[in-house]
């Protein structure tokens, strides 16, 4: 089937405030398969971009869409998910979940720009 790339983004209105998250699937090729948006609690930037990730990695895994390379723009993000930042506790099941989906599996997770996501 080859390799899809999972793009995820969430944000909050004040921070905490209203959430929302989105995720959409590409092919190898490009071209786009799937997008979901959904309307989230009410949370934080970092706690809306995490839920969003899980979600787009959740849709990859029921649908066998693996070789995925998941991008996100949230820097923090990616940096707790390598290990390299403690993990804050408003996040820590959303991260043991993204953890399980991912173990012994083909994925890949990667910061990219706002304007690239």
């Amino acid at each position: 089937m080859g390799s899809f790339k999972c793009n995820s983004n969430g944000a909050s209105k004040g921070n905490p405030g209203p959430s929302s998250g989105v995720f959409c699937i590409g092919n190898g090729e490009g071209n786009l398969i799937y997008a979901e948006v959904r309307r989230l609690f009410d949370g934080t930037n970092l706690v809306a971009e995490v839920v969003a990730l899980r979600l787009g990695l959740e849709y990859c895994v029921q649908h066998n869409l693996l070789l995925v390379t998941l991008e996100t723009d949230s820097l923090s993000l990616k940096n707790i998910l390598d290990g390299i930042w403690e993990i804050p506790w408003s996040i820590v099941m959303e991260i043991k979940k993204i953890r399980m989906l991912m173990k012994d599996k083909e994925v890949t997770v990667e910061h990219i720009l706002r304007e690239g996501n």
